[in-house]
């Protein structure tokens, strides 16, 4: 078997017709546009921003939340993605691991307390 032609099981087709709309819009700025006036009527807010990642996105929220407060340390529980404390560098605050719960994979809760 060549790894080179194996699909994953969980692999969806992409088909050219995707591919051309894909294409199109990233081509196009009137898409993106109308894009993101849907996303506001359909959550009936007045800003969206589209960004390239959750990572991003996590990171952008985070320095919003810093200027609106003088607090710069983000609680975190210890098993998680590299993604949350690197955002949390990132934004230039400090981060405070808390240990979780071995049955449910959330906060210790008793732990949280005492921090």
């Amino acid at each position: 078997m060549k790894i080179q032609r194996t699909i994953p099981p969980s692999a969806a087709p992409i088909y050219l017709k995707d591919l051309l709309y894909g294409i199109y819009g990233i081509l196009s700025k009137d898409s993106i546009n109308q894009f993101e006036s849907e996303l506001r009527t359909y959550f009936e807010v007045k800003h969206v921003f589209l960004l390239s990642s959750g990572k991003a996105a996590l990171t952008l929220i985070l320095l919003a939340l810093k200027s609106l407060s003088n607090k710069n340390k983000v609680l975190i529980p210890a098993y998680t993605c590299y993604s949350v404390p690197s955002s949390i560098l990132k934004a230039n605050l400090k981060i405070h691991i808390s240990d979780v719960n071995p049955v449910t994979l959330d906060f210790n809760f008793d732990l949280l307390k005492k921090i």
